[in-house]
């Protein structure tokens, strides 16, 4: 028998009741809370909340979410680095299409470049140029392909390279030589590239050409013991050729001073080859272009009186001594005046020969001194006389300004009194120049 009575019992169940009823209002208020929580946060949140979703379209398979992500980029990638971030991660496990896709999405926001970019997306982009039929997008290629000097030893760029250097187009082949050219100075292993420098010393294009040439020689390459020849070559190419010969092997002048001497090159060459040989500093070059010096301006020989001297004909006294006293501008009377290129040679030889001018017995300096008395005895008015005077006295200015002071009164002195011969003067003395008087 049950001694709880109706009391106990309503009671107990009133108990219950009044639990369930708490729990049930806190619910409800909780309920409450937060719904009015949440418009709150909603505004506050919901630009952060909107962002995430716009990052995650960026590659997003469906067109008009993708579209959405690209237009929010464009809007906001300028003051958001974490936009570009993003759109850069997603280049690094995205398909062609969604590579293709991003990469344009960062070049018209200004971001696709090195700073923004790391290296290996950047090579799959360059790649993808490379292979275009597009002459533009190579040879934009072969530009860039110089900014990846870390992957210099890479052997498929170092294909590609190869396949560039090739190019039927003057350009792309020219700016991937510049850019073998430098990548030859990253590599660990730079023979491959100096090997395609050296490829387009043979290019059909003479001033590619000559570019290569000048390269392969400055790049101190392994394979510099190839053989460049000036002979029948365009005037480009010949001029670089004897650069290069001047500056990978300045103990070997011989072709320098072929050149130098050959009377059927074209005064240019010639004159480039006195560039070159002075580059050298070889003796034996520094010899030729002293000869040129020497035979600069000198007397027209007299055929007859050459074979009268043959003969054993003497001349008398009186013949001698009037030969004596003949000035250099009679004995220049004779001579056809040089032309363009014989003074261009000239000036060459006298600007760029060796000159040691501590030695009192330098065949230079000799050489140099007395072409500038020739040429003052003669009329140092005439332009023909006056350039090669000029220089003279620009690479003989301390022995020069020596002599003046020594004797103010003398020859020197009035010479280098003129504006221009003091002009070059001062030029020779630089940075002492200020102690001309």
């Amino acid at each position: 028998m049950d001694s709880e009575g109706p009391i106990s019992r309503r009671r107990r169940g009133r108990g219950r009741y009044e639990r369930l009823r708490r729990r049930l209002l806190t619910v409800i208020f909780l309920l409450l809370g937060i719904s009015a929580v949440l418009p709150i946060a909603a505004h506050f949140f919901a630009a952060d909340i909107y962002r995430f979703y716009m990052i995650q379209s960026l590659d997003s398979a469906n067109e008009d979410r993708r579209n959405r992500a690209f237009s929010y980029f464009l809007q906001h990638a300028q003051n958001d680095p974490g936009l570009v971030e993003a759109a850069v991660r997603n280049l690094r496990h995205a398909d062609e299409a969604q590579f293709k896709r991003l990469q344009q999405l960062l070049e018209r926001a200004g971001f696709w470049n090195r700073r923004h970019v790391p290296e290996e997306p950047w090579r799959r982009w360059l790649d993808h140029l490379a292979e275009s039929d597009e002459p533009r997008q190579r040879l934009f290629a072969a530009i860039r392909y110089a900014e990846l000097p870390g992957e210099a030893d890479d052997e498929a760029l170092q294909d590609i390279g190869w396949r560039l250097i090739a190019d039927p187009e003057p350009a792309v082949r020219f700016e991937m030589l510049l850019t073998a050219a430098r990548m030859s100075r990253a590599a660990a292993q730079p023979l491959q590239w100096e090997a395609m420098v050296g490829e387009a010393t043979g290019d059909p294009d003479p001033y590619l050409a000559r570019d290569a040439i000048i390269l392969f020689a400055l790049i101190d390459s392994a394979e510099t013991g190839r053989s460049l020849s000036w002979r029948d070559a365009p005037w480009p190419v010949a001029k670089a050729t004897l650069f290069a010969t001047a500056t990978t092997r300045p103990d070997q002048p011989r072709p320098i001073i072929e050149a130098l001497a050959d009377p059927q090159s074209p005064p240019m060459l010639r004159a480039a080859a006195a560039w070159a040989a002075g580059l050298t500093g070889h003796e034996d070059a520094r010899d030729a272009l002293v000869e040129i010096i020497h035979a600069a301006r000198q007397p027209a020989a007299d055929p007859e009186a050459a074979e009268e001297n043959g003969s054993g004909e003497a001349s008398s006294g009186d013949e001698e001594d009037e030969g004596a006293e003949q000035d250099g501008a009679a004995a220049n009377e004779g001579r056809p005046s040089p032309d363009a290129g014989e003074l261009h040679l000239l000036w060459a030889a006298v600007r760029y020969v060796p000159v040691n001018l501590d030695d009192a017995d330098d065949p230079a300096a000799e050489a140099l001194t007395d072409l500038l008395l020739r040429l003052v005895e003669d009329d140092l008015s005439k332009p023909a006389n006056l350039w090669p005077a000029l220089a003279a006295i620009y690479r003989l200015a301390p022995r020069l300004h020596e002599k003046a002071r020594a004797d103010p009164d003398g020859d020197w002195a009035k010479l280098l009194s003129e504006p221009l011969p003091r002009l070059a003067m001062w030029e020779g003395l630089a940075p002492g120049g200020s102690e001309v008087e």
